[in-house]
């Protein structure tokens, strides 16, 4: 027996009902599909428009959250996600690049490899590198290079007639040569040419984040989960720690609503549902995220306590439905684009998900086939109808086209261009 049957609704009045609640049920699916940096910014909007609203940010002792407040300066983080915004990049290679540029650091540069990138999130190294490009396309020109001279050559490559030979200096990686003038003589230029050349690279800019302000992206990122262990236990909280409080002020709305007209006080109605809808789709937010976390936590213990994607179990979104009585699609809202926080780490909840391959983890099975290409016989590597072997020998049964694709994934080459003749 449904809901409204149980209350003795008739038939027209449950169509009424439904009609009432669908604008509600579509806010709280807004708001939960929003991370917390969204939510953040979305209630500065409605803080903006309400006048009776207003936005109380939680006491920490331990917690900065000044980087929360207008700084006068635009941050990079914001600035590369407007410029995402309305780049032409698809939406699922968007969701690529806003990773690698929260794992920028302080100056701009991204200082993690493929492989790093790619096992910290559920991205291929294909992925990353795809986004990479996407990024580096981005303004300012340099931001994501790995170090230095990577940030000033993609700077001289931007540049008409810059000097040839701090072009040859940057693309060979000699900065380090040059900066010593006791090398110049090995070099094939002159003194005369190489100082020039100097010159040129000095009127780059080595640091691509300087014209931003210097918040630490660490901070700005707002976790949406947050696992800890107290005494071996497992506690699971939501981003409330991190949010501003949705306060309403009754005495200014008392006030105002005795002394106006009719039409204002409609309007002043309609501010204060405002704020209840959006005081209860919030805390909606916050009751879903935290019944999948319990879930997840109970689900994914041992990676939790480890942090190796090796100890994640097989899940997937109509289990984790299931477990909490919710959609599937309800489940995708919630995860996408949202963060959880765990021994001082901060990373996607899409990596709770874990396909199968053969009834076993695909995590497992990209694990394998790392390790088994790490101690290979480089003269006579493994061939992919030699993996597919080996894996059977595990009891996990993958043809050549799946083994292939992993390959592919991980940047492994194929077994020809992986044999090294012995000397």
């Amino acid at each position: 027996m449904s809901q409204q049957q149980q209350l003795g609704l008739t038939p027209k009045t449950q169509l009424v009902t439904r009609l009432f609640l669908l604008p509600k049920l579509q806010q709280n699916l807004t708001i939960l599909s929003y991370n917390a940096n969204e939510l953040v910014r979305e209630l500065r909007n409605y803080d903006e428009a309400n006048p009776f609203i207003s936005l109380q940010y939680p006491k920490q002792e331990l917690q900065d959250l000044s980087w929360l407040e207008d700084q006068g300066q635009e941050n990079l983080v914001d600035h590369l996600e407007q410029e995402l915004v309305y780049s032409k990049c698809p939406e699922k290679k968007k969701r690529v690049v806003k990773y690698l540029i929260y794992q920028l650091d302080n100056d701009g540069y991204l200082r993690f490899s493929e492989q790093e990138l790619s096992e910290k999130s559920n991205f291929s190294i294909e992925q990353i590198q795809t986004a990479r490009k996407i990024l580096r396309a981005l303004a300012p020109v340099g931001v994501g290079a790995r170090n230095l001279t990577e940030c000033l050559f993609w700077q001289a490559q931007e540049q008409k007639n810059f000097n040839q030979v701090a072009y040859q200096i940057l693309r060979d990686n000699l900065l380090e040569t040059v900066a010593d003038p006791r090398h110049w003589d090995e070099l094939k230029w002159s003194r005369t040419e190489i100082s020039q050349a100097l010159e040129a690279i000095r009127s780059l800019k080595p640091n691509p984040a300087g014209e931003f302000s210097n918040n630490a992206q660490t901070e700005y990122l707002i976790p949406d989960l947050v696992f800890k262990f107290e005494n071996k236990q497992l506690i699971v909280t939501d981003s409330h720690y991190f949010l501003p409080e949705v306060v309403f002020d009754g005495d200014a709305y008392t006030e105002l609503k005795a002394q106006s007209s009719k039409q204002e006080v409609k309007f002043f109605k309609q501010q204060r549902k405002d704020y209840q809808e959006i005081k209860e789709a919030v805390a909606h937010r916050s009751n879903t995220l935290l019944e999948i976390g319990k879930y997840l936590g109970k689900k994914q213990l041992p990676f939790l306590r480890s942090l190796k994607r090796a100890d994640l179990n097989t899940l997937g979104l109509k289990d984790i439905a299931r477990a909490v009585q919710l959609a599937p699609s309800t489940i995708s809202r919630a995860l996408k684009n949202k963060y959880f926080e765990c021994q001082g780490q901060v990373l996607p909840l899409s990596l709770f998900l874990v396909k199968t391959v053969d009834n076993q983890s695909q995590v497992k099975v990209k694990q394998l086939l790392q390790d088994w290409i790490k101690v290979e016989d480089k003269s006579h590597p493994y061939s992919d109808e030699e993996l597919v072997a080996l894996f059977a020998q595990s009891k996990i049964n993958l043809s050549r086209r799946v083994i292939a694709k992993y390959r592919k994934q991980f940047g492994i080459a194929n077994s020809y261009s992986r044999r090294v003749k012995k000397v």
